[in-house]
């Protein structure tokens, strides 16, 4: 049975009690999917299904308590934060990555993984991340202001390499206030709605086989208004900043 788990710190760390306990073989939900059809065949079993109190106490019995799981744990929210922001690395490697780290610090502690050579591969895949997103300032961002139906929109192109393109957006919601932001990136586009911010994966819509600004943004358009009507496109005005 393969154990599948999503891009983020609970799931991944959960997976390995799991593992540790019964053996299984742990994979990421996000795995480039030309790569897991070896497991086509194979049992799954979500983790983000499990009972995450019981799995913490059966493990907990057989291998001893991990001291510094805690939520007030100033460490390991640091370590938590850190493991989330690798696995926004474009490469599916970061998954090896983080598990190993998690794992020697839940054999090891928090306190004595820093000098292994696992947690400088960790630190050197995390300074890559840190590095683009300290670099994307808005001189490297394409930024197009335009009006639809006296709604205003900003329309930004940034190509990520990692998967960083939220906190971007986050920037600039803070930055052009009174805008509706669209951001691009290679493949997917957000956008906020009710506070929350979206993503449309364009690469399941008709805009990956037609990469024209008016199929980009019959697409867009239409999830955020949840509308087929195009009418709106005639009515596009560039705005200045």
């Amino acid at each position: 049975m393969i154990i599948k788990y999503s891009d983020k710190f609970e799931s991944l760390f959960y997976a390995i009690l799991y593992s540790n306990l019964h053996g299984n073989f742990m994979l990421a939900k996000n795995f480039n999917k030309g790569q897991d059809s070896l497991f086509e065949n194979e049992p799954v079993l979500d983790i983000d299904k499990i009972n995450f109190v019981e799995l913490l106490a059966k493990h907990s019995e057989k291998f001893g308590v991990i001291s510094w799981f805690k939520e007030k744990n100033k460490k390991f929210n640091r370590f938590k934060a850190e493991v989330n922001l690798l696995l926004r690395y474009y490469h599916d490697y970061k998954y090896e990555v983080a598990a190993k780290v998690i794992k020697l610090a839940i054999k090891y502690g928090l306190d004595n993984i820093e000098q292994s050579d696992e947690k400088k591969v960790f630190n050197r895949y995390l300074s890559e991340i840190k590095n683009e997103l300290e670099n994307s300032s808005f001189a490297n961002l394409r930024i197009f202001p335009m009006a639809i139906r006296k709604e205003k929109f900003m329309i930004v192109y940034y190509d990520t390499e990692n998967q960083i393109a939220d906190l971007i957006y986050n920037r600039l919601v803070n930055k052009y206030l009174g805008y509706k932001i669209i951001l691009k990136d290679k493949n997917r586009a957000f956008f906020m709605q009710e506070d929350k911010i979206w993503f449309i994966d364009l690469l399941k819509t008709e805009s990956a086989k037609d990469n024209s600004f008016e199929k980009f943004w019959e697409t867009v358009y239409a999830k955020i208004r949840n509308t087929v009507d195009l009418s709106w496109i005639t009515g596009i005005a560039l705005m200045p900043v």
